[in-house]
């Protein structure tokens, strides 16, 4: 026997008879709140869930920003890499509407047809012109840092194909820099020209340094004006 009388009348309970009829009752009643929908007593795990949940989309939603990475085989298949290294706007317009606007990038990634394993370092141009100033020529343009000449990495000419969902035409090229060889470092100025019915217009132009490495081509940006 305990000195304390509740401990006396807890073993009581514990050691005595099982109601079964009282615990039928308990086990419908928990059954029941289940069904419609009450709270069970608990540890509230929700909070916890919408802080992974956030923690997962701002990790996606920066990575998608700045590169992303692309598995296309398991067993230690090749992945496909694709970083941007640097952007650049291109607009214009003429009176109060909007005629032609886009996107410049510099990426290093695998976009090399004959040799998938090696990095290349890429122009990609995302450009829209409306109807009213087709038809357009589009070219993606280069120099080397100390030339004073030119060069053009992708054009189309003539372009005049409205896409009906949107009224507009669309550019959309991706086009290698010059290639740079293993322990090379090479500096190129890239930009977008574009020549429209109601005048020509360039994106900004974007300096970028590529060194060519084991594993192909690497690029860092150093400059936009």
């Amino acid at each position: 026997m305990s000195e304390d009388p509740r401990v006396d009348r807890l073993l009581r309970r514990i050691e005595g008879p099982v109601d079964r009829a009282s615990t039928h009752a308990a086990e419908e009643r928990v059954w029941r709140r289940l069904r419609e929908g009450y709270p069970v007593r608990g540890r509230n795990w929700m909070p916890a869930v919408l802080v992974v949940a956030l923690a997962l989309a701002l990790l996606v939603g920066g990575a998608y920003l700045q590169s992303y990475r692309l598995e296309v085989a398991s067993g230690g298949g090749l992945v496909l890499y694709q970083e941007r290294i640097a952007n650049a706007q291109i607009a214009q317009r003429s009176g109060v509407t909007q005629v032609v606007t886009g996107t410049l990038e510099i990426r290093q990634g695998h976009y090399n047809a004959t040799r998938p394993d090696l990095l290349r370092v890429v122009a990609i141009d995302d450009v829209r012109v409306s109807s009213g100033a087709l038809p357009a020529t589009i070219e993606i343009r280069y120099r080397e840092q100390g030339s004073a000449v030119s060069g053009t990495l992708a054009r189309t000419a003539g372009l005049d194909e409205v896409r009906r969902a949107t009224g507009d035409a669309r550019h959309n090229v991706i086009a290698p820099l010059p290639p740079v060889e293993r322990g090379e470092v090479r500096r190129f100025e890239v930009w977008v020209h574009v020549d429209t019915a109601v005048g020509p217009v360039e994106s900004g132009h974007l300096l970028v340094e590529v060194r060519g490495a084991a594993e192909g081509e690497r690029a860092r940006a150093i400059d936009s004006r």
